[in-house]
């Protein structure tokens, strides 16, 4: 008969290592803005250690609590599977990160990020172990930690987007042979691994998290009592062999017990190939051996058995029994000094009850004491019907304690914790959640403290003080206790953090003794992750303007206010969305933007505010465009001049802008533009070509697509300006062309008809001068026209000669190439004849020592189109060059006998040009002004530097030399009271435009002189 006493006890504890080779193959990580600094505080049932001292932050490595276990074993135990790999020990961790569709726990996630961090990053801190990494920004993300990991997780091996729940069912293989160490017989660590909640990672809210790790792997401890190991007595056993079969060989990443639901019902699959035994250990036994294994979890369910003595194959899960493992020891028996040997053997299923079940799960420690006390005949295993079986010490053999996990631990009952649960308490996001409550059997005093900075965001409350010792059981009667945590309540108040990020704190237990000396001695460790997750409080919102107020036809912002630590988004409709994310509770506005109503209809626009399961809506009415008055000045109902002009239409209201035009008939469009709202805008009535029928002009705008009139008015016809004999222009115009074309056509008409030719640069400029007097077909295009007044270059050379042009649009005068492939100097072409003086015109005199220029007196001299209508007393600021309402020649003016100086310059700027004349008081007078364009450039034609015979030649013929000049009393030569303009660029009134009196041709500056000028008149 052979009776053992088996003894069996579980134990749990969780670490985080990762694989000794390197990781070289790491995703591109998110942009650095995404990327937000972490601590993850890594823990376990029982301590963690790291792979250097330099790494250590606090020596947590006392030896305290394995002293009392050591003490156990004695000196007849031997350990036949060597000093085995460092349980405790974290070498190196992938972190890996999976984006979650949602913060429902059934949620699946996606993996975003992964980094590899080696040893030299890990760092102990107590019994933790912590690692600084930089994780995604997310609102919901699971992270995995893998410790010491048997591959590679890289881009290769893990592709970003796999998803969590298929990492979860990823598997390694197992290539040990003789279970000294997992998953190889060399290995250092044990892989481990550990899973977060569902959790944001923001800046906002905490920064760090604590994480369990469990160990993938279990452990097995034999201890193996022969009294008949002498072999000078009997009966005589001889040990032969001990060995484990039916070792898996795959191991989950998430780790296999009876809660996992990752993995198949049967783990691994009832195949052949996914098992194996472990090489025997054959020698080295004595009375008492202690032996160690470490295996990979086996899930095979629960069998038929009712008693100890039942355990056997044939009570093993139905199909099961070749893929249960099992403990198989050999020997030979000599009962009696002249007997033969017997061969026997024992089969000792394990499992986590010595009944029924026969599982194997991931971070448990099993450990059974066989004690032979008698024999039998034959082979049996052990469960057989005729063993005697006795069976003890079962207290806490399913609850995973950590007796047995240190590579230190002895194996008989020590201080510590037999029952402990839950690993983690989760009292979600509810303002008031419900209370959380650890329990455990222990057989010794214990004591819990808190580890995390996040206490004051998690717990509030405690049945139990932390850091004091409290009453527990004896080694021999362990005895239940519990502590209920109550959780912080929260209220919408200021200063709350954001909604959903979810804090933790660390409760640590401790099973503790007293020294002989009074201090506390600490055998065993146990640890709950308490999780509190912000609730979400939100006010009521508000907007501005309050509703009733109705609002523009113009895009425009609506504000909401709202109290909130949560996520909540206002949208406009029509009209854009905004988003407020979390933060810490307090009033934040956000702004809606409106869109413009570009109808002609009133129209409804909704607010909507979304906050938690919360919407509210407010209701606006919104203007659509409108138009309230139409005015135009002149009125040409009045009669339009043939010469046409300017229309100013001023339409109010509330509008974007509204299209305008003057038409003849039912088609022809004179002019058109879009008048804005409130603002006139000016249509430019153009002249009338037939001077011998009048038109009928209608000035229109659009609203709606409808053209409605705004009046109308009767243009005159357009004779032909009498000036006299001044000019003969011709009337076959315009024409445009290069120079060379310019030439060729006056020349064919001189020789045709004899006298044309082209005008010099001052004829142009007195054309220029006068020509707001021209109306019809004597009218100037307002464009650039050519000069026979070479600039550069030789005549007759149509490579290099340039001549110079005028711009009857702004007065600008310049040159151009007489002839250029490929370039375009296409300007037009008027040719003249028969040029005379104007009579006396212009006529000078002296008044207070000021040379003073008469153009118009009574109804003689210059054209009284030409002229402004009234005087003017100081430059006008409108700065445009192109009108003809501030663009004009005065009757008769004054003029400044010597440039203007300032601070002792006489160059400035046009603002200091423009406030200098405007405030010169000078020969009794203050009504100063700076010369309009026109004005400047007649001051030239009439000599007001000597350069002005320069520009009266006509070089368009072999016969090049001076024309007439259009006047014969040059300025500069009448009077000592006037000295001549410098050679340089004078300021005109037109902002920015300036005419040089040395080159002849007018220019954009940024400084020049000025010459002062006042009406006389």
């Amino acid at each position: 008969m052979v009776i053992l006493t088996m003894i069996i006890a579980s134990c749990s504890q969780s670490n985080l290592t990762s694989s000794e080779e390197a990781q070289d193959e790491v995703p591109t990580p998110p942009q650095e803005e995404e990327l937000v600094p972490m601590r993850i505080a890594l823990l376990a049932d029982g301590r963690l250690t790291v792979t250097a001292s330099s790494n250590t932050q606090q020596n947590a490595l006392s030896q305290t609590a394995a002293e009392p276990l050591a003490q156990t074993l004695g000196n007849t135990a031997q350990t036949k599977a060597g000093s085995g790999p460092d349980e405790t020990l974290v070498k190196d961790a992938w972190i890996l990160q999976f984006e979650m569709e949602s913060s429902d726990a059934g949620a699946d996630g996606t993996l975003v990020y992964r980094k590899y961090v080696s040893g030299s990053d890990i760092y102990q801190s107590n019994t933790m172990v912590e690692i600084s990494t930089m994780l995604s920004q997310s609102d919901h993300a699971i992270i995995v930690v893998v410790a010491n990991a048997p591959e590679s997780l890289n881009a290769t091996n893990l592709p970003d987007g796999t998803k969590l729940s298929e990492f979860r069912k990823r598997t390694f293989d197992v290539t040990a042979t003789a279970g000294t160490s997992l998953p190889d017989d060399a290995s250092t660590a044990l892989p481990m691994s550990g899973e977060s909640v569902n959790m944001p990672i923001s800046l906002i809210g905490a920064q760090s998290f604590a994480l369990k790790l469990t160990r993938l792997v279990a452990r097995m401890n034999l201890v193996l009592i022969n009294p008949y190991s002498k072999s000078d007595s009997y009966p005589y056993l001889e040990l032969q062999e001990v060995s484990i079969h039916n070792a898996p060989t795959q191991i989950s990443y998430s780790p296999l017990n009876a809660s996992n639901t990752y993995q198949e019902t049967l783990f691994p699959a009832a195949d052949a190939a996914n098992f194996r035994n472990y090489t025997p250990t054959v020698s080295g036994f004595g009375e008492t051996t202690n032996l160690k294994w470490y295996i990979a979890p086996n899930r095979r369910g629960t069998g038929t058995a009712t008693s100890a003595e039942d355990k056997s194959a044939f009570t093993a899960p139905e199909g099961q029994a070749n893929y249960c493992t099992y403990i198989q020891i050999k020997g030979l028996l000599k009962e009696t000094a002249s007997g033969a040997q017997t061969e026997v053997y024992y089969k000792v299923y394990l499992g986590n009850d010595n009944i029924d079940d026969y599982n194997l799960w991931a971070n448990n420690a099993y450990w059974a004491q066989l004690t032979i006390t008698g024999f039998n005949s034959g082979s049996m295993e052990v469960g057989y019907d005729g063993f005697e079986v006795e069976v003890g010490g079962l207290d806490g053999t399913s609850e995973n304690t950590i007796i047995g996990w240190h590579p230190d631990s002895g194996l008989e009952p020590v201080p510590g914790f037999t029952a402990f649960s839950p690993d983690q308490i989760d009292f979600g996001d509810a303002p008031t959640a419900e209370d959380g409550t650890v329990t455990f059997t222990v057989n010794s005093q214990w004591r819990f403290s808190y580890e995390g900075a996040d206490k004051e965001y998690v717990v509030s409350s405690a049945t139990h003080e932390p850091d004091n010792v409290q009453v527990g059981g004896s080694d021999r009667q362990p005895t239940e206790c519990s502590v209920t945590f109550t959780p912080k309540a929260y209220t919408g108040q200021d200063g709350i953090p954001a909604a959903g990020n979810v804090y933790n704190v660390v409760a640590r237990f401790e099973s503790v003794g007293e020294k002989e000396n009074g201090e506390v001695n600490v055998y065993d460790t146990r640890t709950t992750i308490l999780y509190r997750t912000i609730p979400a409080f939100y006010g009521e919102p508000s907007v501005s303007p309050t509703v009733g107020t109705e609002l523009s036809s113009k895009a425009q912002s609506i504000t909401v206010s709202l109290a909130s630590n949560g996520k909540w988004s206002a949208t406009a409709n029509p009209g854009t969305t905004t988003t407020q994310q979390p933060i810490t509770y307090q009033t934040r506005e956000r702004n809606v933007l409106v869109n413009a109503n570009y109808t002609w209809v009133n129209r409804t626009v909704t607010v909507t505010v979304q906050y938690g399961d919360k919407t509210k809506t407010y209701t606006y009415t919104q203007r659509g465009q409108y138009i309230d008055g139409v005015s135009i000045s002149p009125d040409p109902s009045s009669g339009i001049p043939a010469e046409g002009g300017n229309y100013a239409i001023t339409i109010t209201g509330d509008f974007t802008s509204v299209p305008v035009r003057a038409i003849v008939g039912s088609n022809t469009v004179l002019a058109s533009g879009n008048a804005s709202a409130n603002s006139p805008i000016n249509l430019t009535i153009p002249y009338n070509a037939d001077p011998d029928n009048t038109r009928y002009i209608v000035f229109q705008y659009q609203k709606n697509g409808q053209w409605i009139d705004i009046k109308g008015g009767t243009q005159a016809t357009n004779p032909a300006l009498d000036m006299g004999a001044h000019f003969i222009m011709d009337s076959d115009y315009p024409h445009t062309g290069p120079w060379i074309d310019a030439f060729n056509r006056c020349n064919t008409k001189k020789q045709q008809e004899g006298g044309w030719r082209l005008p010099t640069l001052n004829e142009l400029r007195f054309l220029y001068a006068i020509s707001p007097a021209f109306t019809g077909k004597d009218s100037f295009i307002p464009h650039a026209h050519w000069s026979s007044t070479l600039a550069s270059g030789v005549a007759a050379d149509e490579s290099s000669a340039k001549y110079y042009y005028l711009n009857y649009q702004r007065g600008h005068t310049h040159f151009s190439p007489m002839k250029n492939e490929g370039w375009n100097s296409a300007f037009y072409i008027r040719c003249i004849k028969n040029i005379s003086t104007i009579e006396t015109w212009p006529m000078y005199s002296i008044k207070n020592q000021i040379v003073e220029v008469i153009l118009r007196a009574g109804n003689s001299g210059f054209p009284e189109e030409a002229m402004f209508p009234n005087r003017l007393n100081e430059t006008t600021l409108n700065g445009d060059i192109e009108s003809l309402t501030y663009n004009k020649l005065s009757r008769r003016f004054q003029i400044q006998p010597q440039d203007g100086t300032l601070n002792g310059s006489n160059v400035m700027n046009y603002e200091q040009a423009v406030n200098y004349c405007n405030n010169l008081s000078y020969g009794g007078y203050d009504n100063w002004r700076v010369p309009t364009a026109r004005e400047l450039h007649m001051l030239f034609v009439i000599g007001a530097n000597n350069n002005v015979s320069r520009f009266d030649k006509d070089n368009s013929s072999s016969q090049t030399g001076n024309v007439s000049p259009i006047v014969s009393n040059y300025l500069y030569k009448q009077s000592t009271w006037f000295t001549p303009f410098g050679n340089a660029t004078y300021w005109t009134a037109h902002t920015g435009w300036s005419l040089d009196y040395e080159n002849g041709y007018s220019i954009g500056a940024n400084t020049a002189r000025v010459r002062c000028i006042r009406d006389s008149w």
